[in-house]
């Protein structure tokens, strides 16, 4: 029997996965929720919501008490640019409402979650020289350090 190409799944040739099937990042953005709540600080954490078509990666997630009895969770991001731009704030908006979003969703039973705070790494050498000396500075129990505190990269 011969099935019409709608029905066909759409296979992605390097990883095998079906392109149309999102579970997987349903399922990952369930692990990124998961770990939030476990953890103060979640690295490389995906969000996905397709009501907004968002898939992406967050650099970090940090959660911390708040002051009105739900958890504070800031959204950072780390760009190799030296300024920012409308695209990077458009991005962090977007994690935040797709994070605030699952968060009002799974909330029942839950630890009450949502962001609060987001935050931007800028410079070609952060790694090397800001953030280092950003994460020495970096209090779990209290306040993030201000990255505009810390050496951005030189211009060449």
């Amino acid at each position: 029997s011969s099935s019409s190409s709608s029905s066909r799944k759409k296979i992605n040739p390097k990883s095998g996965r079906d392109l149309v099937d999102n579970s997987w990042r349903m399922e990952a953005m369930e692990l990124t929720l998961d770990a939030i709540e476990r953890s103060n600080v979640v690295f490389q954490a995906p969000v996905y919501d397709p009501s907004l078509g968002l898939f992406g990666i967050c650099d970090f997630v940090v959660r911390r008490p708040g002051k009105d009895g739900r958890d504070e969770v800031i959204v950072w991001d780390t760009k190799l640019a030296l300024n920012p731009k409308v695209t990077h704030i458009c991005q962090l908006t977007a994690y935040a409402e797709a994070l605030n979003r699952r968060f009002q969703a799974r909330a029942e039973g839950r630890a009450k979650l949502a962001v609060t705070t987001l935050g931007l790494v800028l410079g070609e050498q952060a790694a090397e020289r800001g953030l280092r000396a950003f994460h020495s500075a970096w209090d779990p129990a209290g306040e993030p350090p201000d990255p505009a505190q810390f050496p951005k990269a030189a211009h060449a």
